[in-house]
């Protein structure tokens, strides 16, 4: 971001004045870019998840971003300038805080101080990666501040303190103009929430901008110098775009701002978190009046506001601030003149062109949608996406299922309309709407509660006798209660039901989870919406226990609006010939249907549960028009869909679910492995030969290689380059991992794992290894470390809690009570970033030395604290962090194994880890071999292709059995594991030898390749920065000697 130091002054930088002052330079810029053709993605509220703009700018083939506010500045030391309601707040909407524990901080029994002990500032914003460059914009970002921003952070971007490539803070005076697709779009930025009661209020802001305690508000001097701005660089060649956080829509204040700054778009947030808008005034009002009175509502609101502090305004602001007030005020006396009203010439007035010709985005959260804008021979065209609307209850609508318009008396529609429908509800005005999509990962809550129940039949009114507050009778409340406790009876009743004609009827199904204990393979509970409108710093954001409240845990907060609430409804009954399908890569709604060839015709619909922005589409529902047809589908349609098995089977409905399938089955990821065995091995002899060598795959290990590679090339190596250069590994390649069962390859099918071999870990590793070594060491801890000590060592209880789920390290340890409570430091911890549980060693009793180490586990929201995350050469996208424990407590239950074994178990378990980081490095060398070689027959020299040389042919066949020794190395002592075997010898063998051919071939790769091998062209350079670490991790390469050495001494001695 380019950024200038402002007067440290109370005074900005001064506007035309009648009173001679001194200038300071504008901070305007002009970024040119392809001048035929641009695309502008615009979106709202990232919230602090700054790792997902460059995918999202991906997606969208974007050449810049445009974003309207909470952006997330937050750094650590915001933490203790956020108030506890802003706090909650923050913690209720964080993409980057996990469902589970999300859910648990905002629970009623939690206070305050528990969720401000518990919060770090890698759960609410990643800024603090972005400033220090381990996140890295691709393309430009220009962005407002938002509501809830650390007003602090945005003064050192103004002071010039803080500066980051590709970022841009639009503010009062910093402008930009976009030149691209033969428009020149000046875009003006006003940021913070719209309280009209605060405009004279900086809060701990300097100049004119106002926050504090964790959140923002606009000001009238800022407005003033924003107007004053917009005049100094007023170019009538000019397309002028308005970015606020605040919406003209609903406030009558910035749309007056957008008339004076003749803005011609604008593009701001906060109206609804799911739904986008767009519209003009013409299209909205009924008539010109209407949209003149909004602007009146706007201004007599400050007006009060204003007259109450004018003469203690007055008395303090000095010449400078005099000009900018000045320019706010005429901000809220431009008000066009009444059509039918002659202006003082005598003349009738002339139509505002604004009134038709400006036209507004309002944006919904970046989770659901974005806007974007391709921009082409001077031609603006939009592309609005948000969550949809979901209509489909209407196909199963009877007259007895169909709630009662609100607010009326009468109604010409059948009587059985005014029956109370159970599930479906209305709330203000407007027909019942249902939300068949859940919401995003990052902001559900998995154990939603059926949404808000409609109001009794017998009033179907709202009642217009309510108290000024909001509050009913006592005697309204009684009614209110016993409702409630008749239409729960009905609701237990109807599911008892359910669930006993679902079991007469013999409907099952099994389904894959996913991380964080999803349920699929079923309807999703539809969750309430809530109230359209955001917080702003004076609104109270609902507490979890209150009725606006979500039930899923999240609302959107109530905002001092009248504006009406989205109707909501609880999802109709599935219809009983659907089929759930699971996909390893996305497909299309004609590519699903081609895939049930001949049933494709009984097929009446194709759904996607969780179709929402950014999100792959890898669950469908096939509908079909009778069992017939389905029946059609399950049993004849084809075995691959776009190269991969996809999961196929009859969806079920959660009742039936949760009484004929236990969670161990719910859990299982093992599935679509066993179904593509089977299919792989239909037309195979019933007897297996004899393996004949140490690297021959079995038919599951094959099939679990080929899915493997498939992952790593389909997902993994997109991403491999930004995950390097930002150091941080994409969240959908970590959703991935769990998504295929990479992240549970040996555990149990009962426990949701795949239920293979160690050698089948091994296998994965290595070929995750040959695209991007740092999601397969993120692989490799994960199963080989953490999964083997709690499958070895822990409980029946602690298999059965922490498997399904799962990740990953002396300390010290002293006994309270039922509890053990850990003080001190781990250091160097893999995958600590991303980990929401982990495997820690310490001694409770170090006067018995290593005997004393025994081994815990431990949950994140425990109190784990994730400190100084390393800036490594290699593996850069996996995580390498400190973790600090404060009196950590830990229930005696999470033992793992006896007292005082630890030691015995990290030793153990260390081999198998060996031979997991050969896989690794394995994986790698023929990574980069697969790279350079092909280079060196395309390439020519002297008339042949510089491969064939001698002296390079030399090389690379003694680059392929250095590669070849370590494979039967590795795989040798895998298999001795499996076997049963001593394999302590071999796995230091295999890691060592793994370890100086990954090193020797990658460093012969970038020599091969010349130049272009040490540019990040290639990524073979890559290769070589992540050998390095073979020779360190799971002890380093002098240990792993003198551990053969050891067993040669005992052989011979």
């Amino acid at each position: 971001m380019q950024s200038i130091s402002r007067p440290t002054s109370t005074s900005t930088r001064p506007a035309a004045s009648p009173n001679p002052r001194p200038q300071h330079p504008l901070n305007n810029q002009t970024k040119v870019f392809d001048t035929a053709h641009g695309r502008l993605l615009c979106i709202a509220d990232i919230r602090g998840r700054l790792s997902a703009l460059n995918d999202l700018a991906r997606e969208a083939n974007a050449s810049a971003i445009i974003h309207t506010g909470d952006f997330g500045f937050f750094e650590t030391s915001s933490l203790d300038r956020i108030n506890d309601r802003t706090l909650r707040h923050l913690t209720m909407y964080s993409p980057l805080i996990p469902a589970a524990q999300r859910t648990h901080l905002l629970s009623p029994e939690n206070t305050t101080s528990t969720i401000r002990s518990t919060v770090t500032i890698s759960l609410l914003s990643e800024f603090p990666l972005l400033l220090s460059g381990q996140i890295k914009l691709q393309i430009p970002v220009y962005t407002v501040w938002g509501a809830c921003e650390d007003v602090t952070v945005l003064e050192k971007f103004r002071a010039g303190t803080y500066d980051i490539e590709n970022l841009h803070v639009l503010d009062e005076a910093t402008t930009r103009c976009l030149d691209l697709g033969g428009v020149k779009l000046r875009l003006l930025g006003l940021g913070g929430a719209l309280v009209p009661h605060k405009m004279f209020d900086n809060g701990d802001g300097v100049a004119t901008i106002a926050g504090g305690q964790g959140t923002m508000w606009t000001t009238a001097l800022q407005m003033g110098e924003l107007v004053d701005t917009a005049q100094r660089v007023f170019d009538p060649t000019e397309t002028r775009l308005l970015v606020t956080h605040a919406s003209p829509g609903r406030e009558g204040i910035m749309a007056q701002l957008a008339l004076v700054l003749k803005a011609d778009l604008t593009i701001s947030a906060g109206l609804h978190f799911r739904y986008a808008s767009s519209y003009n005034e013409f299209s909205v009002q009924g008539d010109f009046d209407g949209f003149r009175h909004k602007l009146m509502v706007g201004k007599e609101g400050f007006d009060k506001v204003w007259e109450s502090v004018k003469n203690q305004v007055d008395a303090v602001i000095d010449e400078h601030q005099r000009v900018l007030l000045d320019k706010a005020l005429s901000v809220l006396d431009r008000l066009p003149p009444a059509m039918n009203q002659p202006i003082p010439n005598g003349h009738l007035p002339a139509e505002e062109p604004a009134w038709k010709n400006c036209w507004n985005w309002n944006l919904c959260d970046a989770a659901y949608g974005s806007l974007v804008l391709d921009i082409k021979d001077g031609r603006v065209s939009a592309e609005l996406k948000s969550q949809g609307f979901n209509y489909a209850y209407r196909r199963t609508a009877s007259p007895s299922t169909i709630a009662p318009t609100p607010n009326s008396t009468s109604s010409a529609l059948p009587a059985g309309r005014n029956s109370e429908t159970p599930g479906l509800s209305t709330r203000g005005s407007g027909t019942p709407v249902t939300n068949d999509r859940p919401l995003p990962p990052h902001l559900s809550n998995n154990k939603s509660t059926p949404s808000t129940p409609p109001l009794p039949s017998s009033t179907p009114e709202t009642p217009k006798d309510t108290k000024p507050n909001g509050s009913f009778s006592s005697a309204e409340k009684a009614e209110k209660e016993r409702a409630k406790r008749e239409r729960k009876k009905e609701r237990k009743q109807q599911e008892k039901a359910e669930r006993e004609a679902a079991t007469k009827g013999g409907a099952s199904g099994q389904t894959s989870p996913v991380v964080g204990e999803r349920e699929e393979g079923a309807s999703q509970p539809s969750a309430a919406v809530p109230q359209s409108g955001k917080a702003t710093p004076e609104i109270s954001v609902p507490a979890p226990g209150d009725a606006r409240h979500l039930e899923d845990g999240l609302a959107s907060p109530d905002t001092e609006s009248t504006g009406a609430r989205t109707p909501t409804s609880r999802r109709t009954q599935r219809n009983p010939w659907t089929i759930f399908m699971r996909l390893n890569v996305s497909a299309n709604e004609q590519e699903i249907r081609d895939f049930f060839g001949e049933s494709k015709s009984s097929i009446t619909k194709v759904s996607y549960p969780m179709n929402f922005a950014g999100k792959a589409q890898k669950m469908a529902y096939i509908e079909f028009g009778d069992e017939e047809g389905m029946k059609a589908g399950l049993e004849k349609h084809a075995e691959l869909l776009k190269g991969t098995v996809p999961e196929v089977k009859q969806a079920t409905d959660k009742e039936s679910r949760n009484a004929e399938v236990t969670p161990a089955l719910r859990a299982s990821r093992a599935l679509r492995f066993r179904a593509a065995l089977s299919a792989h091995t239909r037309s195979m002899s019933s007897t297996q030969p004899a393996l004949r060598s140490l690297d021959a795959f079995t038919d599951e290990e094959q099939m679990l290689r080929e899915t493997v590679v498939r992952f790593a090339e389909e997902v993994v190596a997109p991403k491999v380059r930004d995950m390097d250069e930002n150091e941080s590994m994409d969240p959908e390649v970590i959703q991935g991992l769990f998504d295929t069962g990479l992240m549970g390859i040996e555990t149990s099918e009962e426990l949701g794992g795949a239920g293979f071999g160690f050698t089948s870990a091994i296998i994965a590793i290595e070929e995750l290894a040959k695209v991007d070594p740092s999601v397969s060491v993120m692989c490799d801890v994960h199963n080989t470390l953490v999964n083997t000590v709690i499958r070895k060592y822990g409980t029946q209880a602690q298999q059965e809690k922490y498997l399904p789920r799962l990740a990953g390290s002396e300390l010290g340890a002293k006994k309270d009570g039922n509890s053990w409570v850990l003080n001190g430091s781990k250091m160097w911890i893999t995958n600590s970033y991303e980990a929401n549980v982990f495997l820690i060693f310490a001694n409770i009793d170090p006067s018995k030395g290593y005997k004393g180490i025994t081994c815990f586990i431990a949950e994140k929201d425990m109190g784990v604290q994730i400190a100084k995350k390393e800036q490594k050469l290699g593996i850069r996208a996996s995580s390498t962090c400190t973790l600090n424990f404060d009196d950590l407590k830990i229930p005696e239950e999470n033992v793992i194994g006896e007292i005082g074994k630890g030691y015995k178990i990290a030793i153990e378990i260390l081999n198998e880890g060996r031979i997991g980081i050969a896989a690794q490095m394995l994986g790698l060398a023929q990574g980069a071999f697969n790279k350079a070689v092909p280079y060196t027959y395309q390439r020519s020299q002297f008339g042949q292709p510089i491969g064939t040389f001698q002296g390079m042919a030399f090389q690379i066949a003694q680059a392929a059995i250095d590669i070849e020794s370590a494979r039967l190395l590795t795989y040798n002592a895998a298999r001795r594991k499996e076997e049963g075997l001593d394999f302590t010898k071999e796995a230091a063998m295999a890691k060592y030898w793994a370890s100086v051919v990954a090193q020797k071939v990658s460093g012969s790769a970038i020599e091969w390749a010349g130049g272009v091998g040490f540019t990040r062209e290639t990524g073979i350079e890559k290769f070589w920065r992540d050998s390095k670490i073979g020779a360190i991790y799971e002890g380093t390469s002098n240990i792993q000697l003198q551990t053969i050495a050891k067993f040669i001494q005992k052989q011979h001695s």
